[in-house]
């Protein structure tokens, strides 16, 4: 993310890098789920709009519902899919 010059000086924003930034944790920071590689790969070869469909799954069905879907993309692409409320074949 750019900003004008002097606006986050203006906003009272320090600056960070995205190291410091990813490394930080506060009282709100928790770690909902662990999605490994080849899982990751395989939701990459979903429609785009798959992935933010996971994470509406994650925040609003928790943790269990991730891995449920996790497992049945595994078993069943098209399943899958429509686990996540995806059209047939939509790309």
């Amino acid at each position: 993310m750019v900003s004008s010059r002097g606006l986050k000086a203006l906003m009272g924003i320090e600056e960070r890098s995205d190291e410091e930034l990813a490394e930080h944790v506060d009282e709100s920071s928790f770690r909902l789920s662990v999605i490994d590689a080849e899982d990751w790969r395989a939701v990459l070869t979903l429609p785009f709009d798959a992935r933010a469909r996971l994470l509406d799954l994650a925040e609003d069905e928790g943790p269990d519902s991730v891995s449920d879907f996790f497992t049945l993309l595994r078993l069943d692409s098209e399943a899958a899919r429509e686990f996540l409320g995806l059209t047939a074949r939509t790309a």
